[in-house]
């Protein structure tokens, strides 16, 4: 463990404001080299939480805290290599345009979107085993419910596993995870069953729910008085200064 990264980190998540996430759990670390997983949830169906994660994980990413991360519904490297030609592309604050437009829209979720905003390096990695992950996927749709719970009970050790293997790849001790609500407590129990270091970032729901549906053309979304706490947090940071010249161009 890289103790003067693990203490930023600990900083960091002492400053996130209450009414934007809870941080669940001592962020303590006993052990000389061992991981430490930090796991970031929301409500999908909520814009405002879905916006409060995704830039909890680009400030983590931009600061150097945690440079692996893991998600679920996905396998391996094909998430980060269809994301490589976008990190690329010339016009960069065109992609934090689409790309903001689309994570409040419900059309990706904060992985995707760090991975096509953050200049940061990143080893993004798709959690799941995908003959394992396909089984789960076939007790759904068959409403075999049963037949779900228990194929997903054999998913969550993998899970970890697989991200306790990519930070041995990459040679790093802190990782991040990002799992729905329905994902976060068996995940966090496996952790605890073998003894790995976490903490849980929840971030809140704000207002009511909606279908993943939001009106790209609210310009009260800029009035400082109803502006994200997060934004204001890091307002003159030069995630938020794209935000801002993006919008200014509708």
């Amino acid at each position: 463990m890289h103790s003067e990264q693990f203490e930023k980190l600990r900083t960091f998540l002492a400053e996130i404001p209450d009414d934007v996430a809870r941080v669940e759990g001592p962020v303590e670390y006993e052990g000389a080299d061992g991981p430490f997983v930090v796991i970031f949830t929301h409500d999908w169906s909520n814009q405002a939480a879905r916006t409060a994660e995704a830039t909890l994980l680009s400030r983590c990413a931009e600061q150097h805290l945690i440079r692996v991360f893991g998600t679920t519904g996905t396998a391996g490297r094909e998430m980060a290599d269809g994301l490589q030609p976008f990190r690329v592309f010339t016009d960069q604050d065109t992609i934090f345009w689409v790309s903001e437009y689309m994570l409040r829209e419900g059309k990706i979720g904060s992985i995707a979107f760090l991975g096509l905003v953050s200049s940061a390096d990143l080893a993004l990695v798709g959690l799941e085993d995908e003959k394992q992950y396909a089984e789960v996927r076939r007790f759904f749709s068959d409403h075999d419910y049963m037949g779900f719970s228990q194929a997903n009970e054999r998913r969550f050790p993998i899970l970890v596993d697989n991200l306790l293997a990519a930070l041995r790849e990459e040679g790093e001790s802190i990782g991040g995870a990002t799992l729905i609500a329905e994902e976060y407590l068996p995940f966090k129990r496996v952790l605890t069953e073998q003894r790995i270091g976490h903490v849980v970032v929840r971030s809140l729901s704000k207002g009511a729910n909606q279908a993943c549906s939001m009106d790209p053309h609210d310009r009260d979304r800029d009035d400082p008085t109803k502006m994200d706490p997060m934004q204001r947090m890091f307002e003159d940071e030069e995630a938020a200064k794209r935000a801002r010249k993006a919008l200014n161009r509708g």
